[in-house]
């Protein structure tokens, strides 16, 4: 965490402003999230075709997955809602000096 914040103090004194922070920040969880959500989808899906053919298990409905993908994004950026402001609001000063 602290190499984190060093990285975040360096971006905070050569311009970035809390807000590009605080972007940056949500934008890198929603890739992460999303290529965890893709993953798992694909995994779902096969899960269901292997019970299906193996235990004569109905069909997933489909309209389950964009549920999931959407209610996972959301909860994917409000988990990293309270870090991230955490960390845009450290000064530059006090996240690059040294300990």
């Amino acid at each position: 965490m602290q190499q984190r914040t060093h990285q975040i103090g360096i971006r905070r004194a050569i311009g970035a402003t809390r807000g590009n922070i605080l972007a940056y920040i949500q934008i890198e969880n929603f890739i992460i999230v999303s290529v965890g959500i893709a993953i798992g989808m694909l995994m779902a899906v096969a899960l269901n075709l292997l019970l299906m053919k193996h235990f004569e298990l109905p069909r997933m409905p489909l309209r389950y997955l964009p549920l999931g993908v959407v209610a996972l994004w959301l909860l994917g950026q409000l988990a990293v809602l309270g870090p991230a402001l955490r960390a845009a609001a450290v000064p530059p000063a006090v996240a690059t000096r040294s300990v």
